[in-house]
């Protein structure tokens, strides 16, 4: 999946981002996924997750929100969940599309518009 986080940075600066479909759109590497998460983390950390409480606090009673609306919010900010994909989930499905197994080997595919320009840009 690292190989393939690479193949996705380099290909969709040559064909475009839009043009270019990986399963590293979607789910990066194990190694990604932590450095995500660990960018979230310090986030909310560097005094955001309080000063969304104070604001949240501040201005939800007009609007009818009690004070335990945002609860399940913050209860599960920090919580990570960088299991293997679940089996039916959204990531598995996706994988299905993206990765071919033979014996003990996988492939990553990477999909593109069948067009002489992509060609080009990825020959290299």
């Amino acid at each position: 999946m690292e190989t393939n986080d690479r193949v996705f940075r380099e290909a969709a600066k040559m064909v475009g981002g839009d043009d270019f479909m990986s399963l590293a759109f979607f789910w990066p590497s194990a190694g990604i996924r932590r450095e995500n998460q660990d960018r979230w983390d310090r986030f909310w950390k560097e005094g955001r997750e309080r000063k969304l409480k104070e604001l949240i606090s501040s201005t939800s009673s007009p609007y009818g929100f009690s004070d335990r609306a945002f609860g399940p919010f913050f209860q599960g900010l920090y919580a990570h969940h960088d299991d293997a994909a679940s089996p039916g989930g959204i990531i598995a499905q996706l994988q299905e599309r993206f990765v071919v197994s033979k014996k003990d080997e996988y492939s990553v595919m990477s999909f593109f518009p069948d067009e002489k320009r992509n060609f080009e840009s990825l020959t290299e």
